[in-house]
């Protein structure tokens, strides 16, 4: 096993603190060996910068997106999907920060540019989709917004992924979520319109 498949593993059994140590070995490693804009180098820096939001280090891992977004873009362009890949991630921690305008730029033209080269069905346009999706409905409560995407997002993924799957179910909930608060909001709408007394009566 290599040393970033094995922080790999260390962040996926929740290991942060050894996985971030392990990450800034390798990143340390390859930047010697193979330099700071190596498509290697810039892997191991986005695993650590995804490791650093799952600590809830957001500033740092959002200097270290851009700056794989940065040496991607220079090294493979802007329309490589690693390079997209990574600014899907970069809006997410944009939006850990309360960034949304910025975070739904960046949701836009990811979701623009994958389904240019994807098309609109595919798994990874619908996380986008989803994530932008699910940032208008939490943290904006822009139902109006939302909705279409969850659709997309429940539609597609069952069409590509099938109706058990995770991403299939995750979708389906948001998207039954975001139609309960429409009805939550219309009842309260209605209930204060018959509290209200008609003006000129």
């Amino acid at each position: 096993m290599t040393k970033a498949n094995y922080a790999r593993l260390l962040r996926d059994q929740g290991k942060l603190n050894d996985a971030e140590r392990i990450f800034k070995e390798v990143v340390a490693g390859r930047t010697t060996t193979c330099g700071a804009n190596h498509a290697e180098t810039l892997a191991a820096l986005s695993g650590l910068a995804i490791v650093l939001t799952q600590q809830g280090k957001l500033e740092e891992a959002e200097r270290l997106y851009l700056e794989v977004i940065e040496g991607l873009t220079a090294a493979l362009g802007a329309n490589h999907d690693s390079t997209r890949a990574t600014k899907g991630n970069y809006a997410g921690v944009l939006k850990k920060q309360g960034k949304h305008a910025e975070a739904e730029k960046i949701y836009r033209e990811v979701i623009e540019s994958r389904t240019a080269a994807f098309g609109a069905g595919d798994s990874c346009t619908l996380d986008s989709k989803h994530n932008f999706g699910v940032m208008l409905l939490e943290d904006l409560g822009n139902r109006a917004q939302a909705r279409p995407l969850l659709q997309e997002a429940d539609v597609g993924y069952a069409a590509v992924l099938g109706e058990d799957h995770q991403r299939t179910q995750m979708a389906r909930q948001n998207l039954a979520r975001c139609d309960a608060e429409s009805a939550q909001d219309l009842d309260s709408h209605e209930a204060s319109l018959e509290r209200t007394p008609s003006i000129g009566m």
